[in-house]
């Protein structure tokens, strides 16, 4: 049997079938998500004291730990970059970036704050974890959506 007897089968291309849309200040989050958090973990990474003694006030130099944190925060710089490109592929990315916010407020105030609670860890709070949770849910909520839509469809 030759290549020449071989049928091969032609499969018109839907194009009538759209993918889903997602919502693009989402994606515009996400990018901005990048750029935040890669800009304030190389601070944190280049300036650790200058970090730690903004945070607790203390005369005495960052514990290693505050390094570790701002390559963390780079690490998840790029991870927001990459669910802003595939959004509904990599929902789980934006999850983690919920969860990471949300228990790592709670991993600063234990580890580096000796639960005390000063104004400037309020503020570092608010910006640096609590302004972020409601959107990070969102998005997260919305690409599952899309994904489970996507597959049911």
């Amino acid at each position: 049997m030759g290549y020449e007897s071989m049928e091969i089968e032609h499969r018109p291309i839907d194009t009538e079938e759209k993918p889903l849309s997602f919502p693009a200040w989402m994606r515009g989050f996400l990018l901005l998500a990048t750029f935040y958090n890669l800009a304030w973990g190389l601070f944190i990474l280049n300036f650790p004291d200058a970090f730690y003694k903004f945070l607790t006030t203390s005369a005495q130099p960052a514990p290693t730990l505050i390094t570790y944190q701002g390559v963390g925060i780079i690490i998840f710089a790029f991870l927001y970059l990459a669910a802003a490109i595939y959004p509904t592929r990599l929902w789980f990315l934006v999850l983690a970036g919920f969860i990471s916010k949300l228990f790592g407020a709670i991993g600063v105030f234990i580890l580096v704050m000796d639960m005390q609670v000063t104004k400037k860890f309020i503020f570092h709070l608010v910006m640096n974890d609590l302004v972020w949770l409601i959107p990070l849910g969102i998005i997260t909520y919305t690409a599952y959506n899309h994904r489970i839509i996507g597959k049911a469809s």
